[in-house]
């Protein structure tokens, strides 16, 4: 029998795309190619696939529950309240008095896919969890065969959760900001407007250190930070650090004051390119401290299991519980360019 210790640690470094310590000047490549040798021992015909699959499931669960959460925190965790709850508990959140007091909304996420809002008489938040899922289409022999890798199947299936869980903080956002956000706080033009964003700014600054987070249209369109204004007769002069964020990375990655400028992934509804997830020309203007705006759970783990098409393919799929919710004060803003 493989050693499963050996595996999990082995599937854990392939998956995030690294090479342990004790492989001295060997490469991911290699660290593939090992934990592909323990697969094929643990499950490298169908008869041991039939036998132990349950082991392989657990090993890409413990994978993905080590992998997921760091990778929504590294994005989100600036501006989001992120924590997980075992399987069965009453997910809640508790809002910290203060400058939200006076008004306090929340909008949250339910199993149909509706963002309700509604005010908050309490300063608990029950948090509704629903399944999201993926799949990852496997060819087990091509696998074995070292046609393809692990990594690859484990990113795609993490892929898939990531952008589910981006949506539903995306799709919660948009709805508060939209229906409950309070007018002061909100500004909408036909065109990019610095001393616009900068006014949000200014008022979130008031709760906690500001964070921009943009569409990448949105982002595209901020342009340098004008530290002159040019005119007909002189040149306006730009901030260095602006010009050289747009040349290497496609757009700015702070706005004036320091504030950092998040941008949303770029991805599509299906192969056809033509529906943006995350599309739009607008920016939420969060606090990154104090009382976070984003409230995000995932409850219970990931759940992997495997399902066999009537072609006799085989698809590995993954899910879990999530719930997110966005409460809304006089704390945060919204600019959208019409």
């Amino acid at each position: 029998m493989s050693d499963i210790k050996k595996i999990k640690e082995l599937a854990l470094y392939a998956a995030k795309k690294q090479v342990p310590t004790e492989f001295a000047n060997k490469t991911v490549e290699d660290v593939n190619d090992v934990l592909r040798a323990e697969l094929n021992e643990l499950c490298g015909t169908y008869q041991l696939y039939r036998t132990n699959k349950n082991v392989l499931f657990e090993i890409m669960e413990e994978t993905m529950n080590e992998v997921v959460p760091k990778e929504v925190i590294s994005v989100i965790g600036q501006f989001a309240d992120i924590r997980n709850y075992d399987h069965g508990t009453k997910p809640q959140f508790k809002i910290k008095k203060g400058k939200l007091r006076a008004r306090k909304f929340a909008t949250r996420a339910t199993a149909s896919g509706v963002y309700e809002a509604f005010r908050l008489d309490t300063d608990i938040i029950d948090v509704n969890t629903f399944v999201i899922g993926d799949a990852a289409y496997i060819d087990f022999e091509r696998f074995l065969s070292g046609d393809e890798d692990w990594a690859d199947y484990m990113e795609a299936l993490m892929d898939g959760i990531i952008t589910a869980i981006w949506k539903e903080v995306y799709g919660a956002m948009l709805a508060g900001a939209r229906n409950v956000i309070i007018p002061a706080n909100k500004t909408t033009g036909n065109a990019y407007n610095q001393t616009a964003l900068q006014g949000i700014v200014r008022k979130v600054a008031a709760y906690g250190s500001p964070v921009i987070v943009a569409t990448q249209e949105f982002a595209d369109g901020m342009g340098p930070d004008a530290i002159v204004a040019g005119s007909a007769n002189y040149q306006g002069i730009y901030a260095p650090d602006d010009i050289d964020a747009i040349h290497r990375y496609g757009h700015v990655l702070t706005f004036r004051g320091g504030y950092p400028v998040i941008v949303l992934p770029v991805s599509f509804e299906d192969e056809t390119n033509t529906t943006e997830i995350f599309g739009g020309n607008f920016c939420f203007v969060l606090p990154s401290n104090g009382e976070k705006v984003v409230k995000v759970l995932m409850e219970g783990g990931m759940i992997v299991d495997d399902w066999k098409n009537r072609d006799r393919s085989m698809e590995i799929q993954a899910y879990t519980k999530i719930g997110t919710a966005v409460v809304t004060g006089n704390n945060w803003g919204f600019y959208e360019i019409s």
